[in-house]
């Protein structure tokens, strides 16, 4: 691979992530709307297919499978040597994975101060429901504040992971191009033998 060719596959990989992101955001925004209009579920019954066959092809295509976007994107050139090309890959990756993470971070913050100080309102929360024998009514959740909880929840894990590197996700990237470069060693070696 060139270095525009990994830059390329970084933009990709990027565009992919906030692809997903946007997509759950949207759905999260479906639940919310759904239920502040008392309409019925019928529309994210229909809904949840379209998330699901839209979520994997962009999965698949912008974020794992992106090598013949890749080509188309930045054509050919002056392939790296295999320890240059694998140095350039991680770094690319690592600073996809570190900037959307720090996007994420962000928006996560509110979230994360939330559970940080969550542990400061169970006891009176528990007092409650012992001394009174009731459900606390501040935690009678309408299920669209729920859809916001999980989804920023998730988001703030998300955010966490990416700024620690994704670090299964570059195993994997280098494990491919391991494999793809493998058959160009043999033979130039074997041409080197010859």
């Amino acid at each position: 691979m060139t270095k525009m060719q990994i830059i390329a596959k970084a933009v990709l990989t990027f565009i992919g992530l906030s692809a997903i992101v946007n997509l759950c955001q949207n759905l999260r925004t479906l639940i919310s709307t759904t239920q502040a209009q008392d309409t019925s579920m019928f529309r994210i019954i229909l809904f949840l297919p379209v998330f699901i066959i839209s979520l994997i092809p962009i999965a698949y295509f912008l974020i794992f499978k992106n090598d013949w976007l890749v080509y188309k994107m930045a054509g050919s050139g002056e392939n790296l040597n295999p320890e240059r090309e694998t140095l350039w890959l991680v770094v690319s990756l690592k600073l996809v994975a570190i900037l959307y993470g720090l996007m994420l971070l962000l928006a996560s913050i509110p979230t994360i101060l939330n559970i940080i100080v969550l542990p400061l309102h169970i006891r009176p929360l528990v007092n409650e429901i012992f001394t009174y024998k009731t459900f606390p009514k501040s935690l009678n959740f309408t299920p669209s504040q729920w859809s916001y909880m999980i989804y920023n929840f998730l988001q703030a894990i998300l955010a966490a992971y990416l700024l620690y590197g994704w670090p299964q996700f570059i195993r994997f990237q280098l494990n491919i191009q391991k494999t793809k470069s493998l058959p160009n060693q043999k033979q130039y070696i074997e041409g080197i033998e010859k």
